[in-house]
């Protein structure tokens, strides 16, 4: 039966891999706001990035139901960081009568911050624009990140 599988996690804790797994179980297709970011877009965003984050998800929102009368899943890979980001997710699903689950990524910081630099490794050797996160603007996006809370009704899957 496909679904919609809403992954939620800080930066490098294994949205993606975890996308990537689901897809080798199940007939489903990923959809990555940052892919689509990177793609668009040539410079940091900066305030508009949330807003234009929203509008790929709206968009998203858009071509799901065609997809699951296909029987193919979808895997939302983004952070959704912030409870008012998941609690608008979620009330849009709902609206559009989508059946979901909310995968909360936990990982330990050590584990995550030395995948980070390995990503970084490899991002910085691709061609096309790469998310490179170091130092202080990990630790600033670190800082925005709400782990969700209990009536958000999340499975936890704790990455090592």
């Amino acid at each position: 039966m496909s679904r919609v599988i809403v992954l939620c996690g800080k930066i490098a804790s294994g949205k993606t891999s975890m996308a990537k797994k689901i897809m080798e179980q199940e007939k489903a297709v990923i959809l990555s706001i940052d892919d689509v970011m990177l793609k668009l877009y040539d410079g940091c965003l900066k305030e508009a990035h949330n807003q234009t984050a929203s509008r790929i998800v709206d968009y998203f929102l858009t071509l799901i139901p065609d997809l699951l009368r296909q029987d193919i899943s979808c895997i939302l890979d983004y952070g959704f960081w912030t409870k008012e980001e998941r609690k608008q997710l979620i009330r849009k699903l709902k609206e559009k009568e989508l059946a979901y689950e909310l995968i909360y990524l936990q990982v330990d910081d050590e584990v995550r911050k030395q995948r980070l630099f390995e990503r970084n490794q490899l991002n910085a050797q691709k061609e096309g624009r790469q998310y490179i996160i170091e130092g202080e603007l990990l630790e600033r996006l670190d800082q925005r990140f709400e782990e969700p809370t209990a009536e958000e009704e999340f499975q936890v899957i704790d990455v090592r």
